[in-house]
């Protein structure tokens, strides 16, 4: 008697584990779906407008996807600045030019006024950044600067700097007045690179960058907040 008595309590507890988990679990879901209401709702105008089926196609051919614009992480700032689109005739329009200009050459004149180079200890090895840009139209017609960030080793021979490694760690936007951010992915530096040690600066004579990352557009369409998203690369070639 007393054993089924401890049975009957065990699986009491495990009943009740089991439904405190099913409300935990539901609450997660129904609080998902409160954040994407606003996605739901411009998907589902997008498959029962005729009009859109145009837009869909552009988008899959560019590779842009449409997002929850929920998950992007705007700020309030940006936020209150989305992209705003009237008719899906303006959106296919712009979804249509997506692919900016994203190619640039600069001269080492341009790179030296442009550069800012960090402090270096005095250790035998020291690591530091700079950060070239290029002004560039953006997605509404505006300018923008595109920046791409470098990462130099430095190793000290005889109190000379030398430079021994050029690596891209990092590429964004600045100068924004809409909501578009970027995630870099990943980079590449080619070419010769040189420290000067008079002016403690790092010049770049000839070679390219290439940064490729996600653009994280904020846009508006007919009152529905969307995010769009599509992987871009900057390229940089350097000339004397």
């Amino acid at each position: 008697m007393f054993k089924k008595f401890i049975s009957f309590l065990l699986i009491l507890a495990m009943l009740i584990c089991s439904s405190l988990f099913a409300v935990s679990v539901g609450a997660v879901d129904m609080y998902a779906k409160e954040k994407s209401d606003s996605y739901k709702k411009f998907i589902k105008e997008m498959e029962v407008n005729k009009s859109f089926r145009q837009t869909i196609i552009a988008a899959e051919e560019l590779g842009v996807e449409f997002v929850d614009i929920q998950n992007l992480n705007f700020s309030e700032k940006q936020m209150n600045n989305l992209i705003k689109f009237d008719s899906e005739k303006e959106f296919l329009a712009f979804i249509e030019n997506m692919q900016f200009q994203n190619n640039f050459v600069i001269s080492e004149s341009d790179i030296l006024s442009r550069y800012e180079s960090k402090a270096i200890d005095s250790s035998a090895t020291a690591t530091s950044y700079t950060t070239v840009s290029a002004w560039a139209p953006g997605p509404t017609g505006t300018l923008v600067w595109k920046n791409i960030s470098l990462q130099y080793t430095l190793d000290y021979r005889n109190g000379i700097k030398d430079l021994s490694d050029v690596s891209i760690i990092d590429s964004f936007y600045s100068g924004l007045s809409f909501a578009l951010t970027r995630t870099h992915q990943y980079g590449s530096f080619s070419g010769v690179a040189v420290f000067n040690n008079t002016a403690g600066v790092l010049t770049v004579p000839f070679g390219t960058a290439n940064a490729t990352g996600l653009d994280l557009y904020g846009v508006e369409v007919m009152g529905l907040p969307i995010g769009l998203q599509l992987q871009s690369t900057f390229n940089i070639e350097f000339r004397p």
